[in-house]
């Protein structure tokens, strides 16, 4: 009797139990569905972080390496240039120890002093005039690291242009031989030999008058 009373109120709630048993099941599962969404938002946002960490120092590696070798690129343009200058250096001081020892040939190359064919140093003479034609031409090779290495392009071409001025034997000489050397060269010689033009029509005919033909190394 009791049982059959009690009956209608046990499954009543056992409804509810039920209900709220799926109601807190419902609640969990969101719960966990929200809990998992939220740490995939997490470890995205990590990785993301990761990542960017991971960007920058690769970024900051490629930079101070890049940075490292124009460094030694530069470095090693300025090592070259110096190398240059001083081997140029050396050429000169040659030059002037040719002429300490050649005392008396001297004035064929700094006083204007035109050469006679007939000479007994014509042989020694043309030498010296074709090392001087060389270093010039390996002068004006070097134009734009001569520009950084030492003195400016501007005085290594006067002093080129000077010694054109200074002997008409070595225009002369240039002249025979012109295709051996660059246009750089004879450009500047050009320059020259618009305002000395006399004085090397002078050399020339010496040579044309004596028929002598120009000596050969």
């Amino acid at each position: 009797m009791i049982e059959s009373f009690l009956a209608p109120t046990i499954a009543s709630a056992s409804a509810t139990a039920a209900i709220v048993s799926a109601a807190v099941s419902v609640f969990v599962a969101r719960a966990a569905k929200k809990r998992s969404a939220e740490d995939l938002a997490h470890k995205d946002a990590e990785l993301q972080f990761a990542k960017r960490q991971h960007e920058e120092q690769l970024s900051a590696i490629n930079e101070n390496t890049l940075r490292s070798l124009e460094q030694s690129a530069s470095l090693h343009a300025k090592e070259m240039k110096l190398t240059q200058y001083i081997s140029i250096t050396q050429r000169v001081f040659e030059l002037d120890h040719l002429f300490i020892e050649k005392a008396e040939l001297r004035k064929y190359f700094y006083d204007d002093r035109l050469v006679d064919p007939a000479d007994k140093n014509l042989q020694t003479i043309t030498s010296i005039g074709e090392y001087i034609l060389d270093f010039y031409s390996t002068l004006q090779e070097q134009e734009v690291h001569l520009t950084d290495a030492g003195p400016e392009w501007e005085q290594w071409n006067n002093y080129i242009e000077d010694g054109f001025r200074r002997s008409p034997y070595l225009c002369f000489y240039f002249e025979q031989q012109i295709a051996w050397y660059e246009d750089g060269l004879t450009e500047i010689y050009r320059n020259v030999a618009r305002d000395r033009q006399e004085v090397i029509r002078q050399q020339r005919s010496a040579f044309a008058a004596n028929k002598t033909e120009m000596p050969s190394d």
